[in-house]
């Protein structure tokens, strides 16, 4: 794992261990939340008032930025790919 992978992993690692060492103060019912399948959405929208997020995005936008450009030279999209907009009918 590259190392700037290993700070997203950290950084996330440290927000989970945060959410279950004050699950008791989180407003279980409102975000739906169980000890065996909480996820991202449900934890990050617990502990927004209770928790800085910013070292986690910084290292999320710094591995995001390496990544980015590998989607093209990798072959996951073709050079000039556009989405195709969706809508919500």
């Amino acid at each position: 794992m590259s190392p700037k992978a290993m700070k997203v992993l950290e950084e996330g690692l440290k927000i989970y261990h945060s959410f279950y060492k004050q699950l008791a103060n989180l407003d279980i019912s409102k975000w739906k939340i169980d000890y065996i399948d909480a996820g991202w959405y449900q934890i990050r929208n617990a502990l927004k008032d209770k928790y800085n997020f910013a070292e986690f995005k910084s290292a999320y936008n710094v591995l995001a930025d390496k990544l980015r450009p590998q989607v093209y030279s990798l072959g996951f999209l073709r050079n000039g790919f556009t989405p195709k907009e969706t809508t919500n009918d």
